[in-house]
């Protein structure tokens, strides 16, 4: 994507257990590229998100109907990229993913599953906060089954995340409910 859009100013990732974000931010340093890389994962498997948030591994419960976002934790390497590079994360609603799967499909003429449609939802949701105006969205997983097409909407307060390298701080979007936590 970068070597296409190489101005983009945003990437926004789907997360799961967390490999595929700990690639594109591993990708992101070694290029040396400014892009920010926005993880985005369900408000119904936050996994993830509050072991970023906490800097510790954490457990939360996984209800989403999107396959490949739902995990109960991240993995541990990917949970210390996260930690070292992301700065931006967010939480969509189970119901914010099938308006995306239609606007995936009416824009692009691809079917895809409810995680290939988070990174949609996500801009949707926060893509006016952030920085500049190029962003591009990783689409993932496999096609839409019947089930997973039904229409399935809150995300979130800003939270500052638990602390890291210097310069790497920022902005986080937190699932409500997460508040601000100690840190930078």
């Amino acid at each position: 994507m970068l070597d296409e859009l190489p101005d983009l100013d945003s990437i926004i990732v789907p997360v799961g257990g967390g490999n595929l974000i700990a690639s594109c931010l591993w990708l992101a340093q070694v290029l040396d590229s400014p892009v920010n890389v926005v993880g985005v994962q369900s408000a119904m498997a936050p996994g993830a998100t509050l072991s970023w948030l906490r800097g510790t591994m954490t457990e939360a419960d996984c209800r989403t109907a999107a396959g490949g976002l739902a995990t109960r934790r991240p993995g541990a390497l990917a949970l210390s990229i996260m930690d070292a590079y992301l700065r931006t994360m967010t939480v969509v609603d189970e119901e914010e993913l099938g308006p995306a799967v239609v606007r995936t499909l009416s824009t692009t003429g691809l079917a895809v599953e409810l995680a290939a449609a988070a990174g949609i939802a996500a801009l949707d949701r926060v893509g006016g906060q952030l920085p500049g105006e190029g962003h591009g969205v990783v689409r993932t997983g496999g096609w839409c089954a019947s089930p997973a097409a039904r229409t399935l909407q809150g995300c979130a307060v800003v939270g500052s995340h638990h602390g890291g390298p210097a310069g790497i701080g920022g902005v986080r979007v937190a699932p409500v409910g997460v508040a601000r936590l100690s840190g930078a």
